[in-house]
């Protein structure tokens, strides 16, 4: 393997490895489920973008009960 090719695969690694899903993003999406069938069904909330920094902030709380 000539060093063109191994500095494009280690780019090509480090892509992959930078488009992982993360516990936060992880514990986020859980979040999110909960929180989307809850409200939609329940209070009929349609506003999505607040979902989506509800379900971080809930996950950020997660992380840092889990990192005590």
């Amino acid at each position: 393997m000539t060093k063109d090719e191994e500095i494009a695969e280690l780019k090509q690694s480090l892509a992959w490895a930078q488009q992982q899903k993360t516990l936060r993003d992880e514990l986020a999406m859980a979040a999110l489920t909960g929180v989307i069938t809850r409200s939609a069904t329940y209070f009929g909330i349609e506003d999505f973008h607040k979902f989506a920094e509800w379900s971080y902030e809930i996950a950020d709380s997660m992380m840092k009960e889990r990192n005590k």
